[in-house]
């Protein structure tokens, strides 16, 4: 992707949207505060004619020409101009019957990790309780095999600091009822169940069984957002830009938090990221387009970045186990 240019009117810029798709020219638009609308494009070999036009809706006296052409391309497309005139939060009363499960389920083992003094219940969500094979090194997946499949998913629930859950689940609460009301309950179901299940075998086979919390889920929702928003024709979702930095940071921080001896599952952050992000690229469609073209250049520095913090993921675990 690479972006064309700013225009402080939203709906000029949304004019301006339908009328490169007329031309053929796949695009997208992008608020950035109140008085800022970026235009981005999706191929690269489109930008300069893109540009080229942009110049000239910018600086026309009369852009009913513009306006005459994007009204024709959205009567052709009813249903995709009816979604990227939708609002970005379509309802209040949001269908998030999953989210407020997971979040329920987060708070009931937290409280019964303290009235279950043996930890029985603990050992139960483990992926797995063999501590004496991990101390030998040895990854057996004894239990999963044996058939307690659910040790796969979990761990995810397992929280015994209330600052741990508390940032969870305020995260899980903003990012999950978008995304299941964006995708529905079973999609974001089975998205969760994804992000959950690689993110706790890797760092299952980086470091050991003694991990837990839903923090993994909340990177790969939050990538899974962000994925849609950037490379989806029409996303619902508007994300902050700093919330990548944020999360950027705060994942590079956490490299320095095990360092100095507190409990940081690493692994679990950078792959929940990394599979988010996948999961929302195949949902926007980008990999069909890009087939036709090429990938931009753009979505490659970015896959490395999220590899590159991956592997830093990896080897702050490994040598702080």
């Amino acid at each position: 992707m690479r972006k064309v240019g700013s225009l402080e009117d939203v709906q000029k810029a949304e004019t301006f949207r339908w009328y490169l798709i007329s031309q053929d020219i796949e695009t997208k638009i992008n608020e950035i505060g109140e008085h800022s609308t970026e235009i981005w494009v999706f191929r690269d070999e489109d930008w300069k004619k893109a540009r080229d036009f942009f110049e000239q809706f910018k600086n026309a006296v009369d852009i009913s020409t513009f306006q005459k052409a994007a009204e024709g391309v959205q009567k052709t497309q009813p249903v995709e101009a009816k979604k990227a005139e939708a609002p970005l939060v379509r309802s209040q009363n949001l269908h998030s019957t999953g989210t407020f499960a997971l979040i329920a389920f987060s708070v009931l083992f937290f409280i019964l990790h303290f009235v279950d003094k043996q930890h029985w219940l603990m050992r139960q969500l483990m992926i797995s309780s063999d501590l004496f094979a991990n101390s030998m090194g040895i990854k057996s997946f004894r239990e999963i095999f044996s058939g307690q499949v659910w040790r796969l998913f979990t761990p995810i629930f397992i929280h015994t600091d209330f600052f741990h859950i508390l940032f969870n689940m305020i995260w899980l609460y903003q990012f999950g009822r978008l995304v299941e009301e964006s995708i529905g309950t079973l999609k974001f179901t089975l998205l969760i169940l994804f992000i959950a299940a690689c993110s706790n075998l890797a760092f299952y086979l980086v470091s050991g069984p003694r991990f837990g919390g839903m923090s993994g889920v909340v990177y790969g929702l939050f990538a899974f957002m962000w994925a849609c928003d950037r490379y989806s024709i029409v996303s619902p979702y508007r994300l902050d830009p700093n919330l990548a930095k944020f999360f950027g940071g705060f994942y590079v921080v956490c490299w320095v938090l095990s360092a100095v001896g507190f409990p940081v599952a690493n692994t679990v952050h950078g792959v929940g990221a990394f599979c988010g992000l996948i999961a929302g690229v195949l949902v926007s469609g980008y990999l069909k387009r890009a087939r036709k073209s090429h990938f931009d250049k753009i979505f490659i520095y970015n896959l490395l970045i999220v590899l590159a913090l991956l592997a830093g993921g990896i080897v702050a675990d490994i040598f702080t186990k």
